[in-house]
């Protein structure tokens, strides 16, 4: 990570961050990739021996089955998927795989179950967690919920349980299982405990079969067992620590992206906490640009006072209603905050490492009190300042010398503005008398100087145009359907606070070619908005909509209340939103099959695209691990202009021209 080549110099003393990749070399990779599969052969090695004693072992089922993918062990793992399907008949499946190499199976399907599991996860790193976990499935997963600081990981719970079945199915796809479906079953839902299957394994494997038999079953008393998941996730907690010498990893990208998911979260509670009255108006604008999340106090709250202070201090010159924030730009200010927290930590003497890790256990509370706080490290008012500084110019802040002194400075009369319930006028009139002591004055303001205003050009004015156009749309078909859900849900009207995020690319692209030129089409929009009933605090929903815009929201369409991320949790996936890099926030329970939920993961790990039903030899495949992560960091780690910007810049005069003197680099 180098400093960004943005005014103002930083001093010596202070250390700027700003995106940059991290990846292994392909040789390192291919490294670690044979090693694991050599590890996988071993497995399979040990168990041939013992399967071999099982009296309903079958040379075709364990082809055809037999993969080190489960909750187990790697060797109980391939003894249980063996002889679990040993009932299976050839015309009741697709057959024995044509690709007898077990172990380059199992390696595959091992990676897609990680990779469909973790969100931000490359192949490469699915890779070292798997050598890291001696090729133990549900160990490595701990590994990697360890590092991303993931203390309140429940794989029981209702986002566990969907997602662990999504990445069930994935793996067997990837790794060519004869019943892909039964694998899942085989392991969520089996006929008796597993701590039954363990012991008969260990014990008795000629008897398995017979304990595994459903008529075995029926003819015993119900035994009550722990849940598959429970189970399995208490063996891997009960395995030694394994040594961080073996095989070192610092996973400084996922970490990244972890915790700019993290940062989403905070802003989507900041919105909620924000009168709707002055979001809409103006504090959209002075959050947008200056709302960071970095600060003295928790996150929430340092992007509600930053957000007043700047439209204090600095009001917008372009007056624009709006309920909706631009997604784009909330992206943009979640990275560049992340970025400000980084180098402040790092200004006091941490290491890249040491930070993210600190900011992943204290929730990017900088007053952290738990282990380590970084404010009190500093000692005097003079380093904290300027460790704030450090911040501003990292995460772009229009004036980092001026937030770095009110930062330093800021005074209220409580230990902390924990802010836990909406605010309405008063109590921002009331923070900005208590906290904002000897501001400028109007005249003075950050934004009152005389810069001459750029004039507008036809492309702009096109640009602001569609932009305007997809808002109206957008917000349209969002009031439709929370009046339709009030409706039903209440009996009683809902108020829409505000949109806080669009993802117009979804369920696509399909391509039309009646224009001459191919114009990619998308059939849905997944939005998250927040609304509320009267007097109550607003709740965060998720809409899944048509993308016809002459479907007003009275068509068929998706609408359901959602919780707001749990910050050490793992959350529903959506293929096309990770692929936007968008932080939609999706419904874990399973009866909302929302568009890019599983059936597109599953064609994904076979090669195929959504749109199509088989894979096309003549064109590349568009969503992979792969590239879902590679689009996504474009969208997630940037800091520069984006075309949003327009819509509150106040241009001049209209411009004839075409060309544009603005910076429009993305």
């Amino acid at each position: 990570m180098r400093p960004p080549n943005q005014p103002p110099a930083a001093a010596a003393m202070e250390r700027i961050y700003k995106p940059t990749s991290r990846e292994p070399r392909l040789e390192d990779q291919r490294r670690e990739r044979s090693e694991l599969l050599k590890k996988i052969a071993d497995s399979y090695d040990h168990v041939r021996k013992r399967l071999a004693m099982a009296t309903a072992f079958k040379e075709e089922t364990f082809v055809g089955a037999g993969l080190s993918v489960g909750l187990l062990d790697p060797a109980t793992n391939i003894i249980y998927n063996t002889l679990t399907a040993s009932d299976l008949c050839a015309d009741e499946t697709r057959g024995a795989p044509q690709h007898p190499d077990m172990a380059e199976r199992s390696l595959a399907g091992l990676v897609a179950f990680l990779t469909s599991f973790f969100r931000y996860l490359a192949d490469w790193e699915a890779v070292r967690y798997l050598l890291r976990a001696d090729t133990d499935l549900v160990y490595a997963m701990r590994l990697v919920a360890h590092d991303r600081c993931l203390s309140s990981f429940q794989i029981n719970s209702d986002t566990g349980r969907s997602v662990v079945r999504t990445a069930l199915t994935c793996a067997a796809l990837a790794s060519k299982h004869m019943d892909p479906h039964h694998l899942v079953r085989a392991w969520l839902s089996p006929v008796g405990p597993l701590e039954e299957a363990v012991h008969a394994i260990q014990n008795d494997i000629s008897n398995f079969t017979c304990v595994f038999n459903p008529l075995h079953h029926a003819r015993k008393r119900p035994r009550m067992g722990m849940q598959p998941l429970d189970f399995a996730w208490k063996r891997a907690l009960e395995l030694p620590e394994l040594s961080p010498t073996v095989v070192p990893h610092r996973p400084y990208n996922s970490m990244k992206f972890v915790l700019l998911q993290r940062i989403h979260t905070f802003y989507l509670k900041a919105l909620a906490l924000l009168p709707t009255s002055e979001l809409r108006s103006s504090y959209h604008q002075s959050m947008l640009e200056a709302g960071h999340c970095y600060g003295p106090f928790d996150p929430v709250a340092n992007i509600i006072i930053n957000t007043i202070w700047y439209n204090t201090v600095s009001p917008p010159t372009k007056k624009l209603e709006l309920d909706m924030i631009s997604t784009n730009s909330l992206l943009r200010i979640e990275a560049r905050s992340f970025y400000g927290l980084v180098s402040f930590i790092c200004t006091s003497g941490k290491k890249l490492y040491e930070a993210m890790c600190f900011l992943l256990i204290s929730d990017c509370t900088l007053g952290d009190m738990s282990f380590s706080n970084p404010l009190a490290g500093f000692g005097d008012r003079n380093k904290i300042c300027n460790a704030f500084r450090a911040a501003g110019v990292a995460a772009w802040h229009p004036d980092p010398v001026a937030q770095a002194e009110f930062i330093s400075s800021c005074s209220y009369p409580f230990s902390s503005p924990t802010i836990n319930a909406p605010l309405d006028s008063a109590d921002v009139d009331r923070i900005t008398r208590n906290m904002f002591q000897g501001l400028p004055t109007p005249g003075n303001s950050l934004r009152h100087q005389s810069v001459p205003m750029p004039k507008i050009c036809r492309r702009v004015q096109c640009k602001i145009d569609q932009w305007m156009h997809e808002y109206t749309t957008v917000s349209k078909k969002v009031k439709a359907v929370l009046a339709s859900y009030a409706l039903a849900s209440y009996g009683e009207p809902m108020y829409l606070h505000v949109i806080c995020g669009v993802n117009h690319n979804v369920s696509g692209p399909e391509y039309c070619y009646d224009t001459g030129t191919p114009v990619s089409i998308y059939q849905h929009i997944h939005v998250n908005f927040l609304a509320s009933r009267r007097d109550r605090n607003p709740e965060l929903f998720f809409a899944e909509l048509s993308n016809d815009e002459a479907e007003d929201g009275g068509g068929k369409v998706l609408c359901c209340p959602v919780n707001f991320p749990q910050p050490r949790q793992e959350e529903i996936r959506c293929l096309y939103c990770d692929y936007e890099g968008t932080k939609i926030v999706h419904p874990a329970m399973e009866e909302f099959p929302f568009k890019g939920r599983d059936v597109e993961f599953q064609k994904m790990v076979c090669g195929i695209d959504p749109y199509r039903d088989e894979a096309s030899p003549y064109e590349r495949q568009r969503y992979t691990n792969c590239t879902i992560i590679r689009s996504s960091s474009k969208a997630l780690d940037w800091l520069g202009y984006v075309v949003d910007d327009w819509i509150f810049t106040d241009f001049d005069e209209e411009d004839d021209s075409d060309d544009c003197s603005t910076d429009e680099s993305e």
